[in-house]
């Protein structure tokens, strides 16, 4: 730990070409935040570990978190997050449903790469919108984010947290980030194999139809 006066200068950013700066906290003193299993994720006895990650924003005075919350948006600075949490939901799992950290079957408990993983989220600016955060496992759709409008029934686009492991294969009709459909056509299938773990794969197809739909020969499994 370091410790620092108010108004200190603790460091630069933006020369030699360096156009970004990681900013966050981790805060040991909030209630530890609950992923679907905590065994897969770092942890000390400091507290300085994912487990105690928080909004740095929220512990700048009123005035100027209020400030710097107004400037959380997309990448191009054109929209702007309006759903509160405005700072971000870090931790999304939502243990027996699809929602949530994914990782590749039969990989080690370690995070370090994050390639091969997968995350089945809301969008950090728009969290009306579902979100596939595929990796290098999944043939034909990554690395890449795959987005949807989340309907609360059906079979189709359904939303992540209302997917459990009922014996049923859900379709989603992705878009890319923009909003516009895929350069060449795809649908996602997706199935909870058991309350830990998952079924993925890329068909392609223009729209999912009315189902039922199965599995061909290129899906990934994935676990808790």
């Amino acid at each position: 730990m370091i410790e620092v006066q108010a108004g200190e200068l603790i460091g630069t950013a933006g020369d030699d070409g360096n156009l970004a700066l990681d900013f966050g906290i981790r805060d040991s003193r909030i209630t530890p935040l609950e992923y679907a299993n905590p065994s897969r994720l770092f942890s000390n006895q400091s507290g300085f570990d994912q487990f105690h990650l928080a909004c740095a924003i929220d512990y700048y005075p009123p005035d100027k978190r209020d400030q710097l919350l107004a400037r959380l948006g997309d990448y191009f600075g054109e929209r702007p997050r309006t759903i509160e949490p405005i700072c971000g939901e870090v931790e999304q799992d939502e243990p027996g449903t699809a929602q949530g950290k994914w990782y590749r079957a039969g990989t080690a408990v370690e995070l370090s790469p994050e390639d091969p993983h997968l995350a089945l989220v809301h969008d950090n600016v728009d969290p009306s919108r579902g979100v596939f955060s595929v990796g290098t496992s999944v043939p034909g759709l990554g690395p890449n984010a795959w987005f949807f409008a989340p309907q609360p029934s059906g079979g189709v686009n359904r939303d992540f947290s209302q997917v459990t492991a009922d014996g049923t294969i859900y379709c989603y009709e992705p878009v890319g980030r923009s909003g516009r459909p895929p350069s060449s056509p795809l649908v996602i299938l997706l199935q909870m194999t058991s309350d830990i773990t998952l079924r993925i794969e890329k068909r392609d197809a223009a729209q999912c139809g009315t189902g039922p739909w199965v599995f061909q020969s290129d899906y990934v499994d994935f676990e808790r």
